[in-house]
Order: structure tokens, then sequence, then C-alpha cells
């Protein structure tokens, strides 16, 4: 990923630049592939070329590009904030695979922020930005060496999973709360479970794409999946984890956790660190 600066508002590229831009970004088959995605992309990138910061707020982003109605309360309904994390996933996915040539043109969205800024590829890093690259170069294949290296783990390793990335249903809420909560399920089991957790980032090639319990298994190395789904009933969320062996598709145990309201993200850790719990309670 080439080092970059940000575009003063003096040195705003002209419109044409950032249009042309912007529709390679949204022709690329990482964005084809998302119409709401490029929605948002496209919303708030005219909206910065026209000067109306006022209509970059989560608020309108929610009505304008997600469709949402007058009751729309972004302290209840969090899917600008799910989106805009995807966006930058996207984005960066992008820019892996199509690198920036120097003095070329680079669009970012600041993590807190939904107003898109321009930046110019080959420029001075960002403070902390090389010392950062130099540790996920150096450190992070080390810790992964060390994790799955042989015998390490005497007892099955574990991979936690959304259940929406292998299931298909309706009843499946709109909200990807899933997959935050199963990331944060991972994150509290780390270091409880015995035969250890399957690192978090190495999953993320599962999602958007239809997955086989017994080739994530092989792909991964792992003798047990925790599958974590969110469904909705009559009274709201209902969180439940499936220990699965997926060398034979069996449940080896079903955890129901309280159905906790999924608002906050106090709310869904309260939630994640239940089911975990119940995981090492019932092993």
């Amino acid at each position: 990923m080439p080092a970059y600066a940000r575009v003063k508002t003096e040195d705003m590229p002209a419109e044409a630049e950032v249009r042309d831009h912007l529709n390679r970004i949204l022709s690329s088959p990482g964005f084809q592939g998302s119409a709401r995605l490029s929605r948002f992309l496209r919303y708030t990138v005219d909206s910065r070329l026209r000067g109306d910061h006022q209509q970059i707020k989560e608020y309108l982003i929610g009505r304008e590009v997600f469709d949402r109605g007058d009751d729309y309360d972004p302290r209840l309904d969090p899917i600008v904030r799910v989106e805009a994390r995807r966006l930058r996933k996207k984005l960066a996915e992008y820019y892996a695979a199509s690198p920036v040539p120097p003095g070329g043109l680079w669009i970012e969205f600041p993590k807190g922020s939904y107003a898109p800024e321009f930046r110019t590829a080959g420029a001075v890093p960002r403070p902390g930005r090389r010392k950062f690259l130099w540790w996920a170069l150096t450190a992070v294949p080390l810790l992964l060496l060390i994790w799955f290296r042989p015998g390490r783990h005497a007892e099955p390793l574990l991979a936690v999973l959304p259940g929406r990335w292998v299931w298909r249903g309706d009843d499946f809420p709109q909200v990807a709360y899933d997959e935050q909560l199963a990331e944060l399920t991972a994150a509290d089991l780390v270091n409880r479970y015995p035969g250890g957790v399957a690192a978090w980032p190495l999953l993320q090639k599962y999602r958007d794409s239809t997955n086989n319990l017994k080739q994530i298994a092989s792909d991964m190395h792992v003798q047990r999946i925790l599958l974590v789904a969110v469904r909705l009933e009559a009274g709201g969320f209902r969180v439940t984890g499936f220990m699965i062996d997926p060398s034979t598709s069996r449940k080896l145990g079903v955890y129901d956790v309280t159905a906790l309201p999924l608002v906050t993200d106090e709310q869904r850790r309260r939630v994640s660190q239940e089911l975990a719990n119940a995981v090492i309670a019932k092993r």
C-alpha cells in the first residue's frame, strides 16, 4: 500500500479527475457485486465534491442511501456504521489489487467519519504508519507461525464463524450482528479454549461466499467450528451458538444465551461473553 498525504483544500483535484477515479472503482468486480456499497461511495463523494458536508451525516446517509423511513433512528439501527466498515474494507481490497501510481488519486474514509478524503500516493506517510507496517510485516507472520505450528494444540482447534457465512435464510437480521458477535466471542475464547482459536483475520476470506464446513475445516486445519447465529423471532433477537464437528457435520453442543438487546457495543460484548462462558462451561 503506497504512502499518501491528505490533499489540502486549496489543492483539491479537479472534479473530472475525482469522478473518473470513482467510476474506475465502481466498475471494479468488488463494487459491481455490491450495489449498496456503490451507492454509499457515490453519494458521499458527490456530496464532498459539492462541498455539502451537511449531507454526509449518518441520519441522511441512512435515509438517502439505505432507504430508511421516517422512523429511522441511528442509535437503534447501526446500518450506516456497519456498511462504513465494509466500505473501508472494500476500498482497501481495491487499492491492494490496483496500486495507485506516484501522484495518483486515493479516496479514503478516516475512521469515525463518513466524509471521504482525497489523497495523493507517493507522499510522506502519516505519523506512525511506517512503524505499524514494520510491526505487521515482522510480528504477524511470526505469531501465526507460533500459533499454528504442528503439535501446539493437543485438543481440537476451534474456528468461530457467523451463521450467515454458512447458512442461508430470511430470518437473519439485515444488520450483521452475528459477525461482530462471532469476532467478540473468538476474542473472549482465545485465552480460555484449550485447543486454541483460529485467528479471526484469517477467516475473512469466507465472507460473502457459499461455504462448506468440511472445506473450511480442511483449509484452516480446525477440528471444531462454533457457528454464531442471530435469528429474528416474535420477541426480538435470539442468539445461539452451535458447536459442530465439521468432519461428520454432527452437532456437539447448542448454547442459547440471554436475548439481550443488541443495539450497543456493550450489549453485544455482554452477549458474546455469555456465549463464550457457556462454551467453556460445557466443554
